[in-house]
């Protein structure tokens, strides 16, 4: 971000108390928009040059977080494929007749683990092991994760509701090979990872911002524009829910593909969002 000059500076300091802002999390790993509603300005140059100093600190910052949480879920399905490969999962042969393999699962769930659950199923898409017993013996045959994941290839998606209701999850799944045979897979591991982990990041984001001077709004957007989560709103505006997409948002437009950080204006809202 480039230095902001004395003029822009004592602008920024004249202004900012007034503003209100409102950050858009384009999450599912790769977006991260962040917006900012402003106050009428009578003078067009202050409210440009305003805006453009905004727009730059909200870029990177939504730049950084997109990386946080991309490294976030990279991570996780690195750790549901190296759990995966664990030599005694080779017991999902005989149904995990030792539970040992129950046991480890139980472990990886504990201690503040970001997994409500962890299920391991044999080729036909039987819950052989599992952290909780009441899932051993569920038919997962039918799924996506387990077709993608008995195919031979690591699985993520979501999010999706709890049976219950109560919570909100991310479908982590890898393939469980043989440890004789590495092109034979004998079963498939998923993860239940906590999305309540990332409203935290966005809540994270929300209190970071407040260094600059700016109370924000965070929303965490799925791959189709929909509104997934959202950290409390600062100024009582709830999008959960809303598919911003439909709305006619121009950031809610743009490819997941996009790598570089920017800002557009969200003119039918007044409101700067940066990618």
């Amino acid at each position: 971000m480039q230095p902001l000059s004395e003029a822009q500076a004592k602008l920024s300091a004249a202004f900012v108390p007034s503003l209100r802002f409102k950050l858009l999390l384009f999450a599912f790993v790769l977006i991260i928009v962040p917006g900012v509603v402003f106050a009428l300005m009578s003078i067009a140059s202050a409210r440009h040059a305003l805006e453009q100093a905004v727009g730059r600190q909200l870029a990177e910052v939504a730049h950084d977080t997109a990386t946080e949480v991309a490294d976030v879920l990279s991570r996780e399905q690195k750790n549901v494929a190296m759990w995966a490969r664990q030599d005694l999962m080779r017991e999902v042969l005989i149904g995990d007749i030792d539970k040992r393999i129950s046991r480890l699962l139980v472990s990886l769930t504990e201690n503040g683990s970001a997994y409500l659950d962890l299920v391991c199923i044999d080729v036909n898409g039987r819950a052989v092991a599992a952290s909780a017993p009441k899932l051993v013996g569920l038919d997962y045959a039918g799924q996506a994760w387990s077709r993608a994941a008995l195919a031979g290839q690591t699985f993520l998606a979501g999010p999706y509701r709890t049976p219950d209701g109560d919570r909100a999850t991310l479908e982590i799944a890898a393939p469980i090979f043989d440890p004789e045979r590495d092109d034979r897979v004998i079963g498939a591991l998923l993860g239940y990872y906590d999305w309540a982990r990332f409203t935290a990041l966005a809540e994270g984001v929300q209190r970071n911002a407040q260094v600059l001077q700016l109370a924000v709004d965070v929303v965490l957007l799925g791959e189709d524009g929909s509104v997934l989560a959202e950290a409390p709103p600062a100024h009582d505006v709830r999008l959960l829910g809303e598919n911003l997409r439909a709305a006619g948002w121009r950031a809610a437009q743009r490819p997941l593909q996009m790598r570089h950080a920017g800002f557009v204006r969200e003119q039918h809202v007044a409101t700067l969002v940066g990618f």
